[in-house]
């Protein structure tokens, strides 16, 4: 069932991303924008190291935006690699790539910790699955799942909801 619900995960996370930051979500819409990542097979490469430089940029995590940026400054078009280049340019010469914090939230399996913006443990290599509705790790063992997707989500995100919001089904 994994496999099938994949690429509506995909773009159902970018969506997301844009819409936490629209919102002014900046924190939450760059953990959401780190999720697609692991959707290089579903996302071009280009869409999601650019909502993720631009992300970066608007929440000030100007490491993270330089690693997209180096993503970004590798594509194939030449004039979209140039422009990339140009921007990182017109930012790092006035903002040095550091990240201005990193939130760690603790591992359940052992003493490390997961930066937020990731989902596996970095000492114990536990991978948590995200929430569908904030696209944060879900570490508690207190989750919502949908009967049809399986998909989850934390019990306090999902109340709000009268349909899950990848596949739509009412919830009960």
């Amino acid at each position: 069932i994994d496999n099938a619900w994949r690429g509506a995960e995909g773009y159902h996370f970018l969506l997301l991303a844009q819409r936490q930051l629209y919102e002014g979500f900046t924190d939450a819409a760059l953990r959401t924008a780190h999720a697609l990542v692991d959707y290089e097979d579903v996302i071009p490469a280009e869409t999601i190291y650019a909502i993720i430089a631009l992300t970066a940029t608007i929440a000030r995590s100007f490491g993270t935006c330089s690693n997209a940026f180096i993503k970004l400054e590798n594509v194939e078009n030449e004039e979209s690699r140039t422009e990339y280049e140009q921007l990182a340019v017109e930012i790092f010469t006035r903002y040095p790539p550091r990240d201005s914090r990193t939130q760690k939230i603790e591992c359940t399996n052992c003493e490390g910790s997961i930066t937020d913006y990731g989902n596996t443990c970095s000492i114990c290599d536990t991978k948590y699955p995200r929430c569908i509705v904030t696209g944060s790790p879900l570490t508690s063992v207190h989750f919502w799942q949908c009967d049809t997707c399986k998909h989850r989500a934390q019990e306090t995100d999902i109340v709000s909801f009268s349909t899950c919001p990848l596949c739509h089904t009412l919830i009960a």
